[in-house]
């Protein structure tokens, strides 16, 4: 059990990981992802503040890793342990489903979809 709870957190920031990298790839270079919308639904005005919400995201990727971490915590406290692997499933097929759709965004850019 305790190799596949590294196999699930390596799975889980690598691909938070890689959809941050992806995500500035396909902001910075191709306009695949849009940031403009968020910052007018918030403050009424669309400025160039793009550069805020993906350091807003990273953010959210940090907290999400510590916020996973002690929630997998609760599991040795409860004598669970034998379940953690339980708790980081869910959380890391939403990675791999967010990492599929970034993909495939830029691979539409490319042309190759």
């Amino acid at each position: 059990m305790a190799k596949l709870l590294k196999i699930l957190w390596a799975l889980f920031i690598g691909g938070n990981i890689y959809d941050v990298i992806i995500t500035w790839i396909g902001w910075k270079y191709f306009n695949v992802f849009e940031f403009d919308n968020w910052y007018y639904l918030i403050s009424g005005t669309v400025d160039s503040y793009n550069i805020y919400y993906f350091l807003a995201l990273i953010g959210v990727k940090i907290y999400l890793f510590v916020g996973m971490f002690w929630f997998l915590k609760l599991f040795d406290k409860f004598n669970a342990s034998k379940f953690k692997w339980l708790g980081l499933v869910p959380v890391t097929l939403v990675t791999l489903g967010g990492n599929y759709y970034d993909t495939v965004q830029l691979l539409h850019v490319f042309g190759l979809l």
